[in-house]
């Protein structure tokens, strides 16, 4: 068939209005993605929520930048994007994970957690996120969160750097270690 954005759009109004929960998504990114505007997200807003709370964790993650950034919302809120990242981080999305990690190892939108973005780290870092192996790989280097160990964070590095992820900080640490 012909690319027709319009009859898509259309097409995807029907389940939308309807309360299919991936339909709202996808028309929630339909009207950012055509114009990624305040007011596209504000528009979009809605239907990102009813998908969110369905539970499709690309929602969850796109509400979290939402409230993160202020994008269709009055102003930033980094505690309620920090609840929408955990959310699609325990539905398994792989960049909340990775995101929500950050967040907890600077204290972003709640209290500082180290140990706690370790683990949501090794869940992205499982699942072949080099971003999260490099983050694992430093934790272990400098002891963030945990005691330091070489060993751990040499395999992490490793990992990421076979990947592609440039780190030259954590490449001279590897270099040095017998």
């Amino acid at each position: 068939v012909l690319k027709d954005p319009a009859a898509g759009e259309d097409f995807m109004m029907m389940p939308a209005y309807r309360g299919h929960a991936r339909a709202n998504f996808n028309l929630a990114q339909i009207f950012t993605g055509r114009r990624p505007t305040w007011a596209s997200f504000k528009r979009a807003l809605p239907l990102y929520e009813k998908a969110a709370e369905a539970g499709v964790p690309d929602a969850q993650y796109a509400l979290a930048n939402i409230h993160a950034e202020a994008q269709g919302v009055p102003h930033n809120n980094d505690e309620l994007a920090r609840k929408w990242l955990a959310r699609a981080a325990r539905n398994g999305l792989e960049a909340a994970q990775v995101e929500l990690g950050i967040w907890m190892a600077n204290g972003r939108g709640g209290v500082k957690d180290e140990d706690g973005a370790g683990r949501w780290f090794a869940q992205a870092a499982a699942k072949g996120n080099v971003v999260a192996q490099n983050r694992l790989a430093r934790m272990n280097a400098f002891g963030i969160g945990k005691t330091a160990d070489p060993i751990k964070a040499g395999a992490w590095h490793v990992l990421a750097s076979r990947a592609g992820f440039s780190d030259p900080e954590m490449d001279r640490l590897f270099q040095s270690l017998s």
